[in-house]
């Protein structure tokens, strides 16, 4: 594949100091990110976004080509391969190591946990159900309101802390301007992309605080306040930035060089 009209050479460590990439240390930390959770949506997000196109177009017939064309790009482990790759070459043993120290406190161990329990069965339903009822609940209680609208102001920090509707939005948006690309748009314009993450991520920012609201529903505002100030850390932003470029790379190719890591 060609992408060479939008692509933009982003450096690779030379820093011939560093040690040896740690294969495992990367598979933990893209764990840690919740970057490996993400991708195994790429092959629901990937039908959503043929039919989608298909419709827009108003043809059914070439959904299902342009999906074959696509999907074995798409599949988790391929672009789990990418994004270890791109993580790879830009590995810095000291931030890594800082970054996954950050990732390995308690309360971050704590707050995967109730990540994971997200992803069992029921939770979806589960959780359609909790917000309904809370906001029927208290639909006539100011003094709840604004203690749901501190609490949400808080989610929306953890959000944008850990970047997850970012990456969402950069996920759903990159497969998305691929398969326009397969129906014949022609080249992938990289303003255009950017501006579309941009526009979906204010979409999905309140419906990832509505998640997160059930989420961490056993957390304390104390506990959620210092888990958004870990997730601050220097290193772990930079981290989050390269993965969002190790995405775009791995499905459009690259489009803006990774910052430098913080000294």
């Amino acid at each position: 594949m060609l992408f060479s009209s939008i692509a933009v050479a982003a450096p690779a460590s030379t820093d011939k100091a560093s040690a040896p990439a740690d294969n495992e240390q990367i598979a933990q930390l893209l764990d840690q990110l919740s970057v490996r959770a993400l991708l195994e949506q790429a092959p629901a997000v990937l039908i959503a976004a043929t039919e989608a196109e298909a419709q827009f177009r108003q043809t059914s017939l070439q959904s299902a080509n342009w999906r074959r064309e696509l999907e074995a790009q798409f599949k988790p482990q391929s672009l789990q391969q990418e994004v270890a790759r791109y993580l790879r070459d830009r590995y810095r043993a000291d931030t890594f190591r800082q970054a996954q120290q950050r990732l390995q406190e308690p309360l971050a161990k704590r707050v995967r946990y109730f990540d994971f329990a997200m992803t069992q069965s029921g939770a979806e339903k589960n959780l359609r159900e909790a917000l309904a009822a809370h906001k029927a609940e208290h639909s006539d209680d100011a003094t709840d309101e604004s203690g749901s609208a501190s609490r949400r102001a808080l989610l929306g920090e953890i959000d944008t802390a850990t970047a997850s509707s970012l990456l969402t939005a950069t996920l759903q948006s990159a497969i998305a301007a691929r398969v326009k690309q397969a129906a014949g748009s022609g080249v992938i314009d990289a303003a255009a992309l950017q501006a579309e993450i941009a526009e979906r991520q204010r979409y999905l920012a309140p419906l990832t605080i509505d998640y997160l609201f059930y989420d961490y529903r056993y957390l304390r505002d104390d506990e959620l306040r210092d888990y958004r100030d870990l997730m601050r850390d220097e290193t772990v932003q930079w981290l989050l930035d390269v993965c969002r470029q190790a995405l775009l790379a791995a499905i459009v190719g690259e489009l803006t060089p990774p910052p430098n890591p913080p000294r």
